[in-house]
């Protein structure tokens, strides 16, 4: 699959989610993603749509006024951890009925099957002086798992959401 084949499913799949959605008129916004993989292998491609297309679609259903967006969707904890928890949902059905192999992916898979992604959410992209994580999250028990199972992996945001109004 080449990126062009994936980033042109992307568009789609995010315009339907989004045309579907009851908070969103598409006569008055159009959405854009753009993927940034972690490498440029086919699974990173398909993670990075997996997340792109799973941001779009939180956008789309948790965004009050989403017709009203305008610029890149800077996303809050919640908008990333709804979609990495998708996203690694997708990955780690992919990976079992099919050869869908990447370090990014296999790290990611782990933390997802390992039940760490709230923590792993935070501790990479959680909001900068925000205090004291949510309730219940493991942050040192994630940080020693993560040190010792993971200690190569690099995460990053995939994907960006830009939406342009178009009246």
């Amino acid at each position: 699959m080449n990126g062009s084949l994936i980033r042109n499913w992307t568009l789609t799949a995010a315009a339907s989610l989004l045309a579907c959605s009851s908070l969103a008129r598409p006569e008055t916004v159009e959405l854009h993603i753009e993927i940034t993989p972690a490498s440029r292998s086919e699974a990173d491609r398909i993670s990075a749509v997996a997340f792109g297309t799973a941001l779009a679609a939180w956008v789309s259903k948790n965004q009050r006024d989403v017709e009203r967006l305008s610029g890149y969707y800077d996303p809050s904890f919640e908008a990333i951890l709804g979609a990495t928890q998708s996203q690694a949902k997708i990955l780690s059905e992919l990976k079992a009925s099919q050869r869908l192999r990447s370090a990014h992916v296999d790290a990611l898979v782990l933390v997802y099957e390992k039940g760490y992604l709230t923590e792993y959410v935070w501790h990479h992209f959680g909001p900068a002086g925000a205090g004291d994580p949510p309730d219940g999250i493991d942050l040192a028990g994630y940080r020693d798992w993560a040190k010792k199972t993971i200690p190569r992996h690099k995460p990053g945001i995939e994907a960006r959401v830009r939406y342009e109004p178009t009246t």
